[in-house]
C-alpha cells in the first residue's frame, strides 16, 4: 500500500471513531462493523478493479487495448499494472473473466476476514452506543458512566 493510501485509509478511520464518539484506541476491525460497510481499503480496490474491469471489456478496441497492456506487458512498470496484479492476488480472482463478479469477489474475501465473535463484539457495540446516545433506553439501574466504561472495554480489549 502507498504511503498516501495508507495515510488516507488512517484518517478515514479516525474520522470514524470521532463520528461514532468513540476512544482513540478503537480496534480498526470494529469500524468497518459497526458502519455495516467493508474496510475503505477495500473499497478503493473494488473501485480499480471494476474500472479496469469496465475497460477490458469496453465496446472500443483502442479503450481495451490501452487497459490490456499494462496486464500483459507492462505490468509492474505501470500504476495500472500494479493495482491489477496486487488485485488480483489480494481478491485470488482474474479480471479477465467477464462472467466474474467484482463485488461479490471483493464482498467475499471482506467477509471471510471476519470472525463469528467480531461480529457479536460489533453488535454489542452498537447497542452499547445506542444507549449511550439514548436511541435505546434501558432501566435507570445503568448509568451513562458504566455504559461508557463498557464502550472502552469493547473498543481497546
Amino acid at each position: 500500500m502507498s504511503g498516501s493510501l495508507s495515510a488516507f485509509c488512517t484518517v478515514w478511520r479516525k474520522a470514524l471513531r470521532r463520528i461514532w464518539n468513540l476512544p482513540y484506541r478503537t480496534h480498526c476491525h470494529l469500524l468497518p462493523l459497526l458502519c455495516n460497510c467493508m474496510p475503505i481499503f477495500d473499497e478503493i480496490c473494488k473501485m480499480s478493479m471494476k474500472f479496469l474491469k469496465t475497460c477490458l471489456f469496453h465496446n472500443t478496441t483502442l479503450i481495451r487495448s490501452v487497459a490490456q497492456f499494462p496486464l500483459t506487458e507492462g505490468r509492474n512498470s505501470s500504476p495500472c499494472g500494479r493495482n491489477a496484479l496486487f488485485c488480483i492476488r489480494r481478491y485470488q480472482s482474474a479480471l479477465s473473466d467477464s462472467n466474474i463478479s467484482v463485488d461479490a469477489v471483493v464482498d467475499r474475501y471482506v467477509s471471510s476476514g471476519i470472525s463469528g465473535a467480531q461480529r457479536r463484539e460489533s453488535v454489542f457495540l452498537r447497542e452499547l452506543i445506542s444507549i449511550r446516545d439514548r436511541v435505546l433506553c434501558l432501566p435507570s439501574v445503568v448509568c451513562q458512566s458504566d455504559i461508557a466504561a463498557l464502550i472502552q472495554h469493547v473498543c481497546v480489549s
